[in-house]
């Protein structure tokens, strides 16, 4: 019964399942009051005493795989088939972290790295008729009978119809942003090609596309379980998906790793994947994402696509001063295709050279717990329940919002915990599965939500 591929499914779309995904931070008692930020003895202590002794490592005790017979609770069954990992260590440090904002000059830092120092910069790039019209000539002659996609010559003609015949698109003054109000640059290279850049004065995240109007398919999104019939054609969905790199694995690497060094951002290799790259739907290159994470003494941060949910009854004990520190490139055969670096931070110290971890089958029972009171009572109209199985236990590191900062946070050592769900009343096949994960504090078991920033969690809380 155990899957081994991972099956992620967009939350818009899976609403049946996602929507019952309550999380809580409070497993004994979960009936208690839940409050964002709650600390344990354990937590309380650690960081409030700070006592910047050397503590000794103890080395967490763990099997390589955990397989219980099926359980149930209430109207859920629950297996455990799970594979354990435990990156190789010498510690498991508490690193405090601050958020990095980016400025004026690392924002032109950014671009003149990524677009080239000549690149002419403007506020706003809006098309003229003229170029509308040859976008509709080259979709025409590549697709005549619309096979790639739905009404797309339809959204052509409208944006020909509301089109200036000339058109002059304002200079972009860097001295123009606003703190904390998300900003459009568009860089006009030499060659004629004009990027895209998003992007927050004061803020920690900054995204690029090589064009306008580019769409990227990774891989994990596009895989066969996932075509719908009635959101799209087989012909539509094939044509997304990347099947055949134009691009080598090592190539494409060389090229992203370049970008990573060259812009000084100090996060490592976690997850590549063919990439498909669509501009103005006929035109596609497939190519390689790859995705940088924070490491902290041999253990990553996980960046996935994996359904997960918060209900506002039941909070997590801490979620995420900003978003996930994460930066995605794509590349295909002419270079760089897509970038993005957000929640991006600087290491400021160590507030813990090594902490003892929570005992490994105290959190199974956590993990038990947890999900049995998320799910124990859910059923849909016929009473049917969940069956869930828990695939894999990873250690990992996730980063947790300190109390009454803003600015600063904290990466401890994280469980990552995936299982797939289905009804249990549906046949065991793949596509009836979906992937979910859940987070737990390795140091005192607690839940946390390092995927949803504290802001968030407390405009949940407050009805927002």
């Amino acid at each position: 019964m155990k899957k081994t591929e991972m099956i992620w499914k967009n939350l818009l779309t899976s609403v049946a399942l996602t929507m019952i995904i309550c999380l809580t931070g409070c497993q004994n008692t979960p009936d208690a009051q839940i409050v964002i930020g709650a600390d344990s003895e354990k937590m309380i202590n650690i960081l409030e005493q700070q006592d910047n002794l050397r503590h000794p490592f103890v080395e967490i005790d763990t099997p390589d795989h955990v397989k219980t017979q099926t359980k149930r609770f209430g109207k859920m069954h629950l297996l455990f088939d799970a594979n354990v990992i435990v990156p190789p260590a010498t510690a498991y440090p508490i690193t405090e972290v601050k958020k990095r904002t980016f400025t004026d000059e690392d924002f032109l830092f950014f671009i003149e790295t990524i677009s080239d120092s000549d690149a002419e910069l403007y506020s706003k790039w809006d098309l003229s008729k003229q170029e509308w019209l040859e976008r509709q000539i080259e979709y025409k002659a590549k697709d005549p009978d619309e096979k790639l996609a739905q009404d797309y010559l339809r959204y052509l003609q409208e944006m020909y119809d509301n089109a200036d015949s000339e058109v002059r698109n304002p200079l972009f003054d860097v001295s123009t942003l606003t703190n904390g109000l998300s900003s459009q640059v568009f860089a006009k290279k030499s060659d004629g090609t004009v990027a895209y850049y998003h992007l927050s004065k004061d803020r920690n995240n900054i995204t690029f596309f090589r064009d306008i109007g580019l769409v990227q398919y990774p891989d994990s999104i596009t895989k066969d379980i996932y075509f719908d019939e009635t959101f799209e054609t087989a012909e539509q969905f094939s044509w997304r998906q990347s099947k055949k790199p134009e691009i080598s694995k090592e190539e494409a690497y060389v090229i992203a790793f370049r970008y990573i060094n060259d812009l000084g951002i100090d996060l490592k290799l976690y997850s590549a994947e063919t990439c498909t790259f669509l501009k103005n739907i006929v035109n596609k290159s497939v190519g390689w994402s790859f995705t940088f994470t924070r490491v902290i003494s041999n253990a990553q941060t996980r960046y996935d696509l994996s359904g997960f949910g918060i209900d506002e009854n039941a909070m997590p004990s801490y979620g995420a001063p900003w978003d996930v520190e994460e930066c995605t490139i794509g590349i295909d055969k002419d270079g760089l295709c897509f970038f993005e670096y957000k929640g991006a931070s600087t290491i400021s110290r160590e507030i813990q050279n090594s902490v003892e971890l929570e005992k490994f089958d105290v959190i199974v029972e956590r993990i038990a717990n947890q999900l049995s009171y998320i799910y124990g009572t859910v059923t849909r109209g016929n009473g049917i329940g969940v069956d869930i199985v828990i695939s894999e236990i990873e250690l990992g590191v996730g980063l947790i919002s300190v109390k009454n900062e803003t600015d600063i946070g904290i990466y401890i050592p994280t469980w990552y915990v995936d299982y797939y769900i289905k009804w249990s009343d549906q046949e065991d096949i793949e596509k009836n599965w979906e992937l979910n994960t859940i987070i737990f504090n390795a140091i005192d078991g607690s839940y946390i939500e390092p995927r949803v920033t504290n802001e968030k969690l407390m405009s949940m809380l407050n009805g927002g």
